[in-house]
C-alpha cells in the first residue's frame, strides 16, 4: 500500500481521536516503513503514554530503538514485551536475548534464556525449550 497516504490518514485519526492509542501505533508503523526512526519512536511513545500496556508499541518501539543503534533502549522495550505476556511469548525471550547477545551482554541474554526455560508454559513448549538450549549454549560460549 501506500506509505505516506496511510500516515497521512492515521495523522488524520490522532487529530480527530488523540487518545486513540492505536492510531499513534499505527502512523508510528508508517513512519518505521518511511526509514522516520525517531518519528516512529515518538509516535510509539505516545501510544504507550495513551495505553501503558500496548504490546505492539513497546515492540515496534524496540524495533526502531534497535535500527537506530539503541540497543540498551530496545532491552527495555522487549523486557516490557516479557513482562506484559508474563514470560509466555517465546519470540520476544528469544528476542531479547539476541539483543543482550548484540550488546556484548552475554550473562544477561543466558540469565534471559534460563529464566524463560523456567516460565514458558505453552503448547509447543518443549520444542522452545530445546530451541532454548541450543541458545544457552550458543550465548554462554560468547557468540551471538
Amino acid at each position: 500500500g501506500n506509505v505516506e497516504a496511510a500516515v497521512r490518514d492515521f495523522a488524520r485519526t490522532v487529530e480527530l481521536k488523540p487518545d486513540y492509542a492505536d492510531g499513534y501505533n499505527n502512523r508510528g508503523n508508517g513512519f518505521y516503513a518511511q526509514g522516520k526512526h525517531s518519528q516512529a519512536i515518538e509516535d510509539y511513545s505516545k501510544a504507550i503514554a495513551l495505553k501503558p500496556t500496548h504490546l505492539n508499541a513497546y515492540l515496534n518501539r524496540a524495533k526502531a530503538w534497535s535500527r537506530r543503534g539503541e540497543l540498551s533502549q530496545a532491552v527495555l522495550d522487549y523486557e516490557k514485551a516479557v513482562e506484559l505476556t508474563e514470560g509466555n511469548n517465546p519470540r520476544y525471550i528469544e528476542t531479547l536475548a539476541a539483543v543482550y547477545a548484540q550488546q556484548g551482554n552475554f550473562s544477561g541474554a543466558v540469565g534471559v534464556i534460563r529464566n524463560g526455560m523456567h516460565t514458558l508454559k505453552i503448547r509447543d513448549g518443549n520444542d522452545w525449550k530445546e530451541r532454548f538450549r541450543r541458545l544457552l549454549v550458543q550465548y554462554e560460549r560468547g557468540k551471538k
